[in-house]
């Protein structure tokens, strides 16, 4: 067992490793604020603000994950080689992540205006798709190397349904 250490906070996490042992985790730092952390061996490099859930990391060392926006909301952003690039939101103030593939395609969930519902998406090409419902909100919770998505839609009376 190794100790990746922490950004100077009492908490880490390792949420995610890729084949070349590259680590996607979070860690507080010494004023408490919870952030993403790429570890590559024993180096730790801050990612920065991560209030909103997990990091995923995929094989080419692309990170994404739920970080703080200029606004001070919660918005999808993914590294790549050193570049952090916000993925945008479906209308309101906040989006979650919950998974990339090896194409950097990015999934999860975007609240809309107006609404307590979340909508799923897809980030592909520079662009966040809304992913659409049966009728209610919906989730995306996993992309596979060949893009499909699964995760749940609600119907007009609140039932979920697994969905491809």
């Amino acid at each position: 067992m190794q100790d990746l250490g922490t950004l100077g906070g009492p908490f880490s996490t390792a949420d995610d490793i890729n084949d070349d042992g590259q680590v996607a985790g979070r860690s507080t730092t010494a004023s408490g604020e919870m952030h993403a952390v790429l570890w590559t061996g024993s180096t730790a490099l801050d990612l920065g603000p991560a209030p909103g859930g997990r990091p995923f990391l995929n094989e080419r060392g692309q990170v994404a994950w739920a970080g703080l926006g200029t606004d001070g909301n919660v918005h999808p952003v993914i590294r790549t080689e050193g570049m952090l690039t916000h993925l945008g939101r479906l209308g309101a103030p906040s989006a979650g992540v919950s998974g990339i593939n090896d194409r950097g395609e990015v999934v999860g969930s975007s609240s809309l205006p107006g609404t307590f519902r979340q909508e799923a998406f897809v980030w592909r090409d520079g662009v966040m798709t809304d992913l659409g419902n049966l009728g209610g909100g919906s989730n995306a919770f996993s992309i596979n190397g060949a893009g499909q998505i699964v995760g749940r839609a609600f119907d007009v009376i609140s039932q979920s349904h697994a969905v491809l």
